[in-house]
């Protein structure tokens, strides 16, 4: 059977077969089901409740439902739960029943008699519906120009407001109080309704449609009230200067135009839209920027008294003004620098317009000013003479059908000529062809404008018509011409004319002079001279008042006048100097030329000489090798080589084939070769000394072999064997020399056959006869005996080279008659 089963009568047994489901094994049990009491409840009614906050939620206490279930629940235990699962299972039961916070939702109920285990589950719905909301309900006014008139109210107009966003509510009218409560004789609120007394009071009954009994009742006013009496406004125009604006509108004006003549007392305001105006939001500023064209504007007019409104609309019409070309001008020229001249102002017009209007008027004036207030206008602006070089002139350019207009300004330009420097006379030079370069005139009359465009001609007419100008290669008769240069501007052809004489002069005479012939001063080729010296010559007898002499190093220089030289002028030999002779008055110049020679000087250069006594006579010479050169000694000979036996002072001067002479002066003295008396030496000292003793009159100094010269006459450390002793005289005489032999034993043998101690014996032993030398090795052993005449041991016994060591000697010497023992060591290297 299954687990849900009916039992049949009061009672009845079940058998109930546990089995596992491993090994099958089983068992059997036996249930007994008894049933002693049948329990029976009322399911109970919804319970309506009306939300005065509108949230969804009630207070409800759940005890006050169970009379309606039974009227005999004393023996039984209750509990309430939010789920039929939580009420069979008896879990979460609601904990505080009497003041339950309901929304609309079931509970149920679980009627238990615990002694029997038996239970009942009885359920119920919760409704909660919102109570419309008791509100005060504005006045219904109507707005019409007769107050004693019914109005017509269209109450159905009023349902959103009062409802006022609630859900699921309605509306409904009466004109009393009890009808509202009872719900009987509603007004048609679908037709206008008109109001019997002014004002009158009706009901306003508002319900939720879904539970009639959540119900609010209100009172609302029927008013009828006056609109205001006032002017329809007018659009308001406005002339535009750039497009769509944005342009300052004042729209106090318009307050004023809406306002003029009502009698009631009027708030107005002005907005962007309709919205705002109805809702009196958003006002503008009455001082009012517009930027679009045309722009409307929505003017909320209220009579203060009443609170009645009327929205009235206009536009703010931007209209075109002219369109004009700014930055024009009229141009003329003021020749002769004439600054007065008569304009045709009217010429100005199509610049302006470009030729693109019609219907447009112009007035002209001298001031912004004067064309904003319309005063003092031009009255002939076809003969307008201006008064300044530079000045503005004013028009006022008007559109004849919407009356805008603009001012523009255009100036009045006056070209001038270019500027000159006004001379009264021109001077030219004359030549050999009577022509003029006319052009030469311009720098002097205009400067260095490049703009400038200068002709000549010979009537003042053809100037001022520029017809028949002069070739610039001018060719005149005659020494004064009256000319007429007209000089105008190569951009503008601007011009003035200006008369002058050209004036021929005569040119000087720049005679030309010797060239300058100078001896060098210092053998360098070039040599300051004075060319001042030429000027005589120049002019040649030529007032020197009237004319001036400049020098140049060239002839381009010379005719550009650049570059002048000092008179004080390094020259080169043959330079060449270019001279010109300027007229002071005139300015007309001639060139000349000469030649600056700079010869050579002789050479003549003799030092201080030394007599040397003992080798007279002293020969002097003064020889140059070239053959025109004669010689003049202060002894008076002439030749070119003298003799001299006395000191003292003597000159020679040399005299080359130019002229020029070069003197030398030098000094004689005396002295003499010195005289070598004695040489001391101090032989096997080690080291060893030499002293010179000499006999003369000069300064001397003395050199050993070939060392360094010195002042001394003692030489230390001198070299055994033979030296060399030279005594020179400082002053030129011959030298002395004698060799010197210094006796002693070498300090080491080196038998390498390099020409250097390859033998050792005591140096100078040539000199000593009957000299024994005797040479032993370390342990004594007799290794070699030398006499004076021996050449020297050359470091072998018998045959065979002996070790590199020390070794030793014992001399026997015989110098001078006497005999003395000397013994030392000396190294044998290898």
């Amino acid at each position: 059977i299954t687990q849900t089963y009916d039992v049949i009568g009061n009672s009845q047994q079940f058998f109930a077969r546990v089995s596992n489901n491993i090994t099958g094994c089983y068992s059997i049990t036996t249930l007994d089901i008894t049933i002693t009491e049948t329990l029976n409840f009322q399911s109970p009614e919804p319970l309506i409740f009306c939300d005065d906050d509108q949230d969804g939620f009630t207070i409800v206490n759940l005890y006050n439902v169970l009379p309606s279930i039974s009227t005999d629940l004393d023996d039984f235990n209750i509990q309430f739960y939010s789920s039929f699962n939580e009420a069979f299972g008896d879990r979460d039961p609601i904990l505080n029943p009497e003041n339950y916070s309901a929304g609309t939702e079931q509970i149920f109920v679980r009627i238990e008699r615990a002694e029997l285990n038996c239970f009942a589950i009885v359920d119920f719905e919760i409704r909660v519906f919102n109570n419309p909301l008791d509100v005060q309900i504005p006045d219904f006014v109507q707005c019409q120009l007769d107050i004693n008139e019914s109005g017509n109210f269209l109450l159905e107009d009023r349902d959103e407001s009062i409802i006022d966003g609630q859900e699921n509510m309605q509306v409904s009218y009466y004109e009393n109080e009890l009808d509202a409560i009872n719900k009987i004789n509603p007004i048609d609120k679908t037709i206008p309704f008109q109001n019997t007394s002014n004002p009158q009071t009706l009901f306003v009954r508002v319900e939720n449609e879904n539970q009639n009994s959540c119900v609010a009742i209100s009172p609302m006013q029927l008013e009828v009230r006056q609109i205001p009496v006032y002017n329809v406004p007018s659009n308001i125009p406005i002339c535009g200067t750039n497009g769509n604006g944005p342009y300052l509108v004042d729209l106090n004006e318009k307050i004023v135009e809406i306002s003029n003549g009502s009698p009631n007392e009027l708030n107005i305001t002005f907005h962007l839209t309709e919205l705002n105006a109805n809702l009196g939001t958003n006002p503008v500023n009455v001082s009012y920027t517009s930027t679009s064209n045309p722009e409307k504007l929505f003017a909320r007019i209220v009579n203060n008294e009443s609170g009645c409104y009327a929205i009235e609309t206009f536009n703010i019409i931007i209209q075109d003004l002219p369109t004009v070309n700014y930055n024009q001008s009229l141009t003329q020229c003021g020749n002769y620098f004439d600054t007065n001249l008569t304009w045709n102002l009217t010429d100005i017009e199509l610049d302006i317009l470009d030729g693109r209007q019609y219907n447009v008027d112009f007035t002209y004036y001298q001031s912004e000013a004067d064309a904003t207030v319309e005063t003092n206008a031009i009255v002939n602006p076809e003969n307008y003479i201006n008064s300044d070089q530079s000045e503005s002139i004013f028009v006022k350019v008007t559109n004849v059908t919407t009356g805008c207009f603009i001012i523009v300004p255009f100036n009045l330009n006056i070209n001038l000529p270019p500027a000159i420097n006004e001379i009264e006379s021109f001077t030219a030079c004359d030549n050999e062809t009577n022509t003029f370069n006319l052009s030469n005139i311009d720098e002097q009359l205009v400067g260095f404008n490049l703009n400038a465009t200068v002709s000549y001609h010979l009537t003042q007419e053809d100037a001022d018509t520029n017809n028949n100008a002069l070739n610039n290669n001018f060719s005149y008769n005659g020494n004064t011409i009256e000319l007429f240069a007209r000089i105008s501007l190569s951009t503008t052809k601007c011009y003035t004319v200006h008369p002058f004489i050209l004036s021929i002069a005569p040119n000087p005479v720049a005679f030309q002079p010797n060239s300058i012939e100078e001896c060098d001063d210092d053998s360098d080729g070039n040599l300051v001279i004075d060319l001042s010296q030429q000027t005589e010559a120049i002019l040649n007898g030529q007032d020197q008042n009237q004319y001036s002499v400049s020098y140049f190093s060239s002839e381009l220089d010379a005719q550009e006048n650049t570059n002048q030289l000092n008179f004080e002028y390094l020259a080169n030999n043959n330079d060449i100097v270019f001279a010109r002779v300027d007229h002071l008055e005139t300015g007309c110049y001639d060139i000349t030329s000469f030649n600056v020679i700079i010869n050579p000087m002789p050479f003549a250069f003799i030092e201080d000489q030394v007599l040397c006594l003992n080798n007279l006579p002293l020969r002097v010479s003064a020889e140059t090798n070239n053959s025109g050169d004669t010689y003049v000694w202060s002894t008076n000979e002439t030749t070119s080589e003298i003799e001299i036996t006395q000191t003292g002072s003597y000159s020679v001067t040399v005299t080359n084939s130019f002229g020029c002479s070069t003197t030398s002066t030098f000094n004689v003295t005396e002295s003499e070769s010195a005289i070598i008396e004695f040489v001391e030496t101090i032989d096997f000292s080690d080291p060893n000394n030499i002293t010179i003793t000499i006999n003369g009159s000069g300064d001397y100094i003395y050199v050993l072999n070939d060392g360094a010269p010195q002042f001394s006459n003692v030489f230390t450390n001198v070299p055994i064997g033979y030296n060399t002793v030279t005594v020179i005289d400082r002053n030129g005489c011959d030298r002395t020399s004698r060799e010197v032999l210094v006796i002693d034993t070498p300090k080491h043998l080196t038998p390498n056959n390099d020409g250097d101690f390859d033998t050792w014996h005591i140096a100078g032993v040539e000199t000593l006869p009957g000299t024994i030398v005797r040479i032993f090795n370390r342990y004594g052993k007799l290794l070699k005996e030398l006499n004076h005449n021996s050449l020297g041991w050359d470091g072998t016994f018998n045959g065979t080279p002996q070790p590199a060591g020390d070794y030793w000697y014992v001399a026997d010497v015989v110098q001078n008659g006497e005999t003395f023992q000397i013994k030392g060591h000396f190294a044998l290297r290898r």
